[in-house]
């Protein structure tokens, strides 16, 4: 059947075609996508030197002892690439073993379709050896040609090699370009004018910090404009070495767009300075390369910003920012995330010579650098606040250095860095005092000299940049010939902080002052209350600094302001515009210079007088802003620590939280006057608060007992405990006190100032006052209802009396025949020839003659001798603040006769020979009492005899004044 023969035939050959067809798609399933597998690490590049991969990542090293069998087909950069026919040399290809295609003289490669079993060969040299073996391992591999590239059927190799690829443009023949022409296989391009292209010029490198694996790496990262090039990279580290020279780290080439660095706290240690520059080069051409682009300075370590600065002593705050731009470690075996820290301890370090005491202070000596994600570069931050101490000492421009101890940590990097320092410039600015003693005269901040003898209620002082007032109150205290006033008085204000100190609400020569605390700062004050010389000095001290202190006396009390540095160019007021000009002291409530003519005193002091019921003697602010105010400590070194500062800063060491630091301000107060420190009795619990009773001479104990049971080792803070004995006394109780003494009646109470006094004084009961005069003023009262009296804390009549340009004339001799001459020879006696005028006569300067001046001016408004003495506590005042300007610049010059000085202050008229001098005062013989020993027990009553009247009088006085009487005053009588 020769006709069904055929197709069957034909069906026959179909089928053999059919699987002739399906065997040949079988053969070439490697060269389809999903047959083979593609290696794309540029590191198998030939032109890629694994040298610098093996010293900086040799976890990237190419191992194929562990490629699973199978087909591959190579690709560098996207392009495609083929096994290197060549012996290739070590350490390049991203390995220690090159592993490249062998071609013996009889073989070639595949043609297309074509499938070869071949041999590839390990490039290694020995150590021992000068040669190196191109063959060394042989491994099999079949090669099968795809028509475009090549796929590889390739085994594990046997240890750390690595097989090569280079791009075909490389293995091939350059093909011509439409330009060019073939000629015998050989490809002439036409002549062009242009240069070789020169690789891309890589971005500006930028370097940042990592965690990889528990240790730090720096990581430069780069690249170029433009993607998918060949391109490889030449990347360079180096640091800054204290010399300031580059000095390089690593050279290394790379075929990716970045560089790690490790920070082994070896060779890369915290606190080196680091760079990193990056240049390419095309991988087809790597001996051209581009220019190197640097990187800006990667400080590796911790930071403290600002790294210099210049403050001034004007009680701001100035923040600190401490900065890590390492990630922060955790401890090896903690699963606490508040374990991951970094903690400082910081000092601060005076850069002077001399300790002249603390100069910076800070809210915390201690900042832990938490753990967080890095971020622009900071991978931790702290922060912290400083600011300088108002020291009221005249001590220069200062440097002071905030240090960080070196670092203890279980993380060997970290272990012992001590970050760097930062630099803190204090400039000094003035402080100054304001004093208002006797009729009042008053010497302002800038020391003009001027008479206020205006009554009435007044701005002594006031602060235009901050929170702070002073007013004060004047009494009618004159003679029984002409009217003058003297300050009865003070309310001061600093924030929240009100504090009275007034004596206003009496009789002159009977009333006795009272200390009250009208309102109080809950959120942090750290006002202080003083008492010196058995309670005649009281010095209120306040957070700025800033201070007043009462030189009480019968009549009145004489009273020293002082101005912080954070006043400097901001006061107004009685006390004037504290600038360091004298001149422009007289101004208006608007800041208006009132020009100096005669009548510009009296416009000055009309200014700043305050109208009736409007001072803060009768009305509290109704609302008080107060924010919370920062803690300060004293971080200085222990052995570098010259005292321990009176404002209770205190060292935070890291034994002990930063919450630890007691609160304090950013001012020192140094007194040279011994004083005892009584806050607690007024700022305390409201039913702690006790009152003291009078300290009365017939309740004292005898001071000779004291001195045998202290071995002549008394303290007057002791004494003046046993000599003062609570009491129960009622408020209207008053007394006639001795003259001078400061056993005064101070009477403490923290409740409300204004219930005090309204309901224990009457508006009638000061009229009596004015019937110990001979000489009567006239008040012109206004109408005043019930309502307006029930407004005012007390009525004081001076508030509303007739304001008069009047002006005192009187005239020498004095009614009692006291001559001008006479008044001052008393005055020198009393005033330049006491202890401490001779003692601090050569610091004190003008002021003694001021001091004089005022003296010979009471004396010709009041004709009583026991004036004369009246103005020495402005000689104490004045001398205790020169010491403390001087000691800094004239510490040789005062070392003479320092020890002269402080007896002088502790002891006034060196006990009036009737006592011993101690460390903190008076220590008085038996029969004798007071804070100078001055004051006579005995049956007959006390009777206080006093320089002015035996040594001057009975050597000068009879010849002087042949008719004047004398006088000696003593409790209950008078002796003429």
């Amino acid at each position: 059947m020769p006709g069904a023969a055929a197709p069957r035939l034909w069906l026959g050959a179909a089928v053999l075609g059919w699987l002739a067809a399906a065997g040949a798609r079988r053969r070439v399933l490697e060269c389809s996508p999903g047959g083979h597998q593609v290696l794309q690490s540029p590191y198998r590049s030939v032109d890629f030197d694994s040298s610098h991969l093996q010293q900086s990542a040799i976890q990237d090293l190419i191992c194929d002892h562990s490629l699973t069998p199978g087909w591959y087909r190579f690709m560098i950069f996207d392009k495609p690439a083929e096994m290197p026919t060549k012996c290739v040399e070590m350490n390049h290809c991203g390995t220690q073993a090159p592993v490249w295609l062998s071609l013996r003289e009889s073989d070639s490669m595949p043609g297309p379709g074509e499938i070869k079993q071949l041999t590839a060969c390990a490039t290694w040299q020995f150590f021992f050896s000068t040669s190196k073996d191109c063959c060394l391992f042989r491994i099999p591999v079949r090669v099968r040609n795809c028509g475009d590239f090549f796929v590889y059927f390739l085994q594990p190799t046997q240890g750390c090699m690595g097989y090569c690829a280079e791009v075909i443009s490389d293995a091939r023949p350059q093909t011509c370009d439409p330009e060019g022409t073939e000629i015998d296989g050989i490809c002439n391009l036409a002549p062009t004018s242009s240069p070789s292209v020169s690789p891309p010029l890589p971005s500006v490198p930028e370097v940042v910090a990592e965690m990889i694996k528990g240790s730090i790496y720096l990581r430069c990262t780069f690249g170029i404009p433009f993607t998918n090039s060949s391109v490889g990279f030449i990347v360079t580290w180096s640091r800054l070495s204290p010399e300031g020279v580059k000095e390089e780290l690593t050279h290394e080439t790379a075929v990716h767009t970045f560089s790690l660095l490790e920070l082994d706290g070896i060779n890369v240690r915290l606190g080196d300075r680091v760079y990193c520059s990056s240049s390419s080069f095309f991988m087809e051409k790597p001996d051209i390369q581009s220019s190197s682009v640097e990187s800006k300075e990667f400080f590796a370590g911790i930071k403290i910003h600002p790294e210099t600065y210049d403050i001034s002593e004007d009680g701001r705050e100035y923040r600190l920012t401490i900065e890590s731009s390492i990630p922060i470690p955790c401890p090896e075996f903690s699963q606490l995330k508040s374990d991951c820290k970094i903690s400082l301890t910081l000092n601060s370090v005076d850069e002077g010579k001399e300790q002249l005491g603390l100069n910076l202070a800070l809210s915390s000596c201690h900042v832990d650098l938490l753990q967080k994600s890095c971020n622009d570069g900071i991978c931790s931050q702290g922060v912290i606040y400083f600011s300088a101490v108002t020291d009221f000492i005249e001590d220069g421009d200062r440097i002071t250095r905030i240090a960080v101890e070196p670092i203890s940590s279980e993380n060997f990097l970290w272990n012992g860095y001590v970050p760097e320092s930062t630099q803190i410039t204090v400039k000094d600015l003035p402080t100054a005092y304001c004093y208002s003693f006797t009729d009042p005269h008053i010497i302002t901040f800038d020391g003009r000299v001027y008479d206020n003898f205006k009554t009435g209620t007044f701005v002594l002082y006031k602060s235009t940049s901050r929170d702070f007032e002073v007013h004060v109150r004047q009494w009618d205290c004159g003679s029984l010939h002409y009217p003058a006033s003297c300050n009865c008085g003070f309310v001061a204000k600093e924030g929240s902080d009100i504090i009275a100190f007034d004596m206003c609400s009496g009789q002159l020569h009977e009333s006795q002052p009272h200390l009250s605390v009208i309102n109080r700062d809950t959120t942090g004050s750290n006002v202080r209350i003083t008492e010196s010389y058995l309670g005649r000095k009281v010095t209120v001290l306040f957070s700025s600094g800033a201070f007043v202190r009462a030189d009480v006396s019968e009549w009145g009390m004489s009273l020293t302001l002082r101005a912080p540095s954070s006043d400097y160019r901001h006061t107004v007021g009685l006390c004037g515009t504290f600038d360091g000009n004298a001149e422009n002291d007289y101004h208006t409530a608007s800041g208006m210079e009132i020009p100096n003519h005669a009548n510009g005193p009296f416009s000055f002091i009309k200014e700043w007088r305050i109208l009736p019921g409007e001072s803060l003697f009768d009305k509290t602010p109704a609302s008080f802003t107060s924010s919370r105010k920062m803690l300060f400590c004293d971080c200085t070194l222990e052995d570098a620590r010259f005292y321990q500062p009176a404002n209770n800063l205190e060292t935070v060491t890291q034994s002990e939280p930063p919450l630890s630091c007691k609160e304090s301000e950013n001012g020192r107060f140094l007194s040279l006057i011994p004083g005892l420190d009584v806050t607690a009795e007024y700022l305390g619990p409201a039913d702690l608060v006790r009152g003291l009773k009078k300290r009365s001479s017939t309740h004292e104990m005898d001071s000779s007992t004291v001195l045998q049971r202290q071995n002549n080792e008394t303290k007057l803070h002791k004494t003046s405990l046993l000599n003062s004995h609570l009491s129960a006394t009622s408020e209207g109780n008053t007394g006639t006190e001795r003259e001078g003494s400061s056993n005064l009646n101070i009477r403490r109470n923290s409740h409300h100032y204004r219930s005090r006094f309204h309901r224990n004084q009457s508006a009638t009961s000061r009229g009596k006052r004015q019937n110990y005069y001979e000489y009567h003023p006239v008040f012109i009262f206004q109408s005043l209802s019930q309502t307006d009296l029930e407004g005012y804390s007390y009525f004081f009549p001076e508030d509303h009396a007739t304001d008069t340009d009047e002006k005192l004339l009187p005239s020498w001799p004095t009614p009692s025949g006291l001559t001008e001459s006479s008044a001052l020879f008393l005055c020198q006696q009393a005033i330049a020839n006491s202890s401490i005028g001779r003692s601090c006569g050569a610091l004190l300067g003008r002021r003694t003659g001021d001091a004089i001046s005022m003296c010979v001016k009471d004396l010709l408004l009041k004709d009583d001798l026991s004036w004369a003495e009246a103005s020495l506590a402005l000689l104490e005042n004045e001398c205790e603040k020169r010491i403390l300007e001087e000691i800094n610049y004239s510490p040789q010059e005062l070392e003479e006769s320092v020890e002269s000085l402080l007896t002088a202050l502790k002891c006034p008229s060196l006990c009036s020979g009737n006592g011993e001098c101690t460390e903190w005062g008076c220590a008085c013989f038996q029969g004798y009492s007071s804070y100078d020993c001055s004051i006579l027990s005995g049956k007959w009553g006390e009777m206080r005899f006093t320089s002015i009247m035996f040594s001057v009088f009975v050597k000068s006085v009879f010849v002087l004044l042949p008719f004047s009487p004398a006088f000696v005053h003593g409790q209950g009588f008078s002796v003429i």
